[in-house]
């Protein structure tokens, strides 16, 4: 009896051991490995090149010709640019030497040119056109023209630029030069090569522009400005320009510029730009004369291009009483603001690829892409491929002129889109494929009721003059508020395949106009 004891007792402790053992150890799991190949990631190559009518080479420069003639001051005679005349480049064709299709397109370099004592600029009364093939068509603004190439040594068409100078350009454009006039064509991706998903990976692939000579490395790290107290410093070079001598100079930002005289603007690619080295405020002067800004995906950090103001101590010349256009293409939070122009006046603002990204309703910044106040003189704006977020107005008018608005989007703004229009005249609203995200606003702020008022994706209304508000392809979702579409009472409305959160909206004028005052932020 004892010994089974003993026995059992030393069982009892052998168990514990083991348990003590296995509580202070690690399991050993079955394990194994196994490794595949994968395929050779090779990246693509994207090139384009400009090239002869009939050869393969680059065409190092393009010439105006003459028609033939059969008279001493025929085609053998200089090229003379006089009100109403018409003349072609040579012929030329575009080629795509890489392995990835592209799209493209192009852009007149200014070549030599001269201003007289008054200013005035040849290239300033000059229009360029893109004609394909029959040299008799009227062809395609150079600036609304886009190509594509299929991958693989594929050419285009053959192409002709056409200049064409104003009819109306009276003796002050007399006696001016302008020699050895040249294209640059810029190429990105296109849609067509697929990823695992799809093809639309590369749909807001954007072009770099600048002018011939000109790259990313070539702006210098120190050059100098002056600075709102009168003094100087030095700073990095983000924007460059052409000057009437065809020379390229460089300046720290884009109010330099402007200040300088530049009527085309290139911005250093994806560069961060400061506009108040010059001034006091971040703002440019305002506009008395057209501008061309290709941005090149510059961050304005919410500076602001003025388009308009009265004459006061900042802005000495009475912008309003300026016809001027504004173009500017693929900049990061970009903001176009002023006063409408003078009765009888009409102002263009072109955006394309632009964005703005603000902080978020009732934040700083959040002030929009474009907000022009006053019901006086026209202005057109353009807006395509652009995105706009976090913003109490994306987009604000109320003076007569069209508003279009294409491939866009609006995300997380109290109003998307507000035109407010106050003017005796007509103001057209379009509004085509385009998306708006969880905008409007449902909180009350002391000091802004406006932001609850105003709430909706689009509103619009008019006082006196006359609006219609065109909707197609136009998708709204998870809407703040009570508020979609918004068009107060004298509004036309016509839309097609418009949706608010899945449901089809229905084409109705009618809704609560905006409330006086606090119409305006």
């Amino acid at each position: 009896m004892k010994s089974k004891k003993s026995a059992l007792l030393l069982s009892f402790t052998s168990l514990l051991i083991c348990f003590a053992m296995l509580v202070g150890s690690t399991f050993a799991w079955f394990t194994d490995t196994a490794t595949t190949g994968v395929n050779q990631i090779v990246s693509g190559n994207l090139k384009v090149d400009i090239i002869g009518e009939t050869g393969e080479d680059h065409l190092d420069a393009l010439k105006f010709t003459k028609a033939d003639a059969t008279t001493d001051t025929g085609a053998e005679a200089q090229i003379l640019w006089e009100p109403g005349c018409r003349y072609l480049t040579q012929g030329f064709r575009i080629a795509n030497k890489g392995n990835l299709a592209l799209k493209w397109k192009a852009q007149v370099n200014k070549g030599t040119t001269a201003t007289n004592d008054g200013g005035y600029d040849l290239l300033d009364v000059i229009d360029f056109y893109l004609v394909k093939n029959d040299i008799n068509d009227e062809g395609t603004p150079l600036d609304e023209f886009t190509g594509n190439l299929t991958a693989g040594a594929k050419t285009s068409d053959v192409y002709y630029i056409k200049g064409v100078m104003d009819k109306d350009a009276g003796n002050n454009y007399q006696n001016l030069t302008l020699d050895g006039i040249t294209i640059t064509v810029y190429a990105t991706q296109d849609t067509v090569e697929y990823d695992s998903f799809d093809d639309q990976y590369d749909k807001d692939a954007t072009y770099l522009t600048y002018p011939a000579g000109v790259t990313t490395e070539s702006f210098p790290e120190s050059v100098d400005y002056s600075t709102w107290t009168g003094s100087s410093a030095t700073a990095p070079a983000t924007a460059a320009y052409v000057d009437n001598n065809g020379a390229v100079k460089y300046v720290a930002d884009l109010t330099d510029a402007i200040e300088a005289g530049a009527t085309t603007v290139y911005l250093k690619a994806d560069a961060t730009v400061n506009l108040n080295m010059s001034s006091q405020t971040n703002r440019t002067p305002a506009l008395t004369k057209d501008l061309t800004v290709y941005a090149n995906g510059a961050d304005m950090q919410y500076g602001e291009i003025a388009m308009s103001y009265n004459a006061d101590a900042n802005n000495p010349n009475n912008s309003r009483n300026e016809n001027v256009t504004l173009k500017v293409y693929d900049a990061k939070n970009i903001r176009i603001f002023g006063q409408s122009p003078a009765d009888g006046v009409t102002q263009n603002v072109i955006l394309e690829n632009c964005t703005y990204e603000g902080a978020g309703i009732n934040k700083i910044p959040a002030d929009g892409i474009f907000y022009l106040s006053d019901k006086t003189g026209t202005i057109n704006l353009t807006m395509n491929n652009c995105k706009v977020s976090g913003s109490n107005q994306g987009v604000y008018k109320a003076c007569d002129g069209d508003v279009i608005v294409t491939n866009s989007s609006f995300e997380g703004c109290a109003a998307g889109m507000k035109i407010s229009h106050k003017g005796a005249g007509t103001c057209n609203v379009t509004v085509k494929d385009t998306t708006f995200n969880s905008c409007g606003w449902d909180t009350d702020v002391t000091g802004k009721a406006w932001l609850k008022n105003d709430s909706s994706a689009i509103k619009c209304k008019t006082e006196k003059g006359t609006m219609t508000l065109i909707l197609e392809n136009v998708t709204i979702t998870n809407m703040v508020g009570s508020n979609s579409i918004v068009a107060a009472t004298g509004v036309t409305v016509q839309a097609t395949n418009v949706t608010v959160d899945g449901q089809a909206w229905p084409a109705t004028s009618g809704g609560n106009p905006d409330p006086e005052p606090g119409d305006e932020p």
